[in-house]
């Protein structure tokens, strides 16, 4: 007979043999989310291949999908795990919500209530779309209205003073032939202060990003951009324009070249394009992506400094 419909009913009578046994098809159906659900195991053909690396992954370090995903995939991985293993499929997850239009409703063709992705881009930049996105209530399984405001306000509040601080740093060292050598003495106390701050902001964004909380890692990459342009350059400018065989001079010029080289390593897996012409340009290395993220340096953070300097920040914008 011929086929012209893979699907019920027209299939249901459809038989054939094959070595003494008649092959008909079975009238359960499963939930199609059991193979999505299946996905660890099938994906290598376990058991019958692949044994060892299968089990070594399982369970997953962590998977992600938007909200709605938690009663389709997430559930049933969870269920044919248990079912096979007894044990949970994945041990952490990143739950998104859902991108809305400016006009509050879900992102849609029909509606025409998105801007175009690649004007967009070409706008304002990859960096400040990825940063405005990871920085929002996206991550946290909320719902994020998009917004071209809001990414004007990460070109404001973080790209540009980041830029702005390099281009400051370079401008200087270029007339003045600097040449960073990494040994230096710590005496200035806004050099101290802003090295602290530095192995501070470190552990902040790696400890948000180990949790798999993403906006708790972004959120300290915009408060430490104001304290490094408003309180450190503002306070140190004219440290740069001494003589040039000046200790305290080189010493900002070393504090503010490692400062520099640090953040880039350590907003790079947020914005990537700015921080690797950063980064290349500063060291003349290969690349950003191919360095470790940085370790804080515990012993570098004087967290009674960095209190003391809050307050009196606060006591100044009052």
């Amino acid at each position: 007979m011929t086929i012209t419909d893979l699907h019920r009913p027209f299939i249901d009578d459809i038989t054939w043999k094959e070595n003494d046994l008649t092959y008909r098809r079975l009238p359960e159906v499963l939930d199609v989310w059991m193979d999505s659900g299946s996905m660890p195991y099938a994906q290598m053909h376990y058991p019958f291949e692949n044994k060892a690396p299968m089990e070594s992954s399982f369970p997953a370090d962590f998977i992600v999908e938007y909200i709605g995903q938690v009663r389709a995939w997430f559930y049933v991985m969870h269920v044919v795990g248990v079912a096979l293993f007894d044990t949970r499929a994945f041990t952490n997850v990143i739950t998104t919500g859902i991108v809305m239009g400016s006009d509050g409703r879900k992102m849609s063709k029909s509606y025409g209530n998105y801007p175009d992705p690649k004007g967009t881009i070409g706008k304002y930049g990859a960096d400040a779309i990825r940063f405005y996105m990871a920085n929002s209530p996206l991550l946290t399984g909320g719902n994020m209205d998009f917004k071209e405001e809001g990414i004007v306000e990460v070109i404001k509040k973080v790209i540009l003073p980041l830029w702005n601080t390099y281009s400051f740093f370079t401008t200087y060292a270029n007339i003045d032939g600097f040449k960073p050598t990494g040994k230096y003495q710590r005496n200035n106390p806004l050099d101290v202060w802003i090295i602290s701050e530095t192995h501070k902001l470190i552990a902040d964004v790696e400890g948000g990003m180990e949790n798999y909380e993403i906006t708790e890692a972004t959120r300290p990459i915009v408060k430490f951009m104001d304290k490094l342009t408003n309180w450190y350059i503002r306070r140190s400018r004219k440290r740069f324009w001494k003589s040039e065989n000046d200790g305290d001079k080189m010493e900002a010029y070393e504090t503010l070249y490692e400062v520099l080289v640090t953040v880039s390593q350590v907003v790079a897996p947020f914005m990537p394009f700015v921080t690797e012409e950063i980064y290349k340009n500063l060291t003349g290395k290969e690349s950003v992506h191919l360095t470790d993220f940085p370790t804080a340096d515990s012993s570098l953070i004087d967290t009674e400094l960095n209190e003391n300097v809050a307050v009196c920040q606060k006591i100044i914008n009052l």
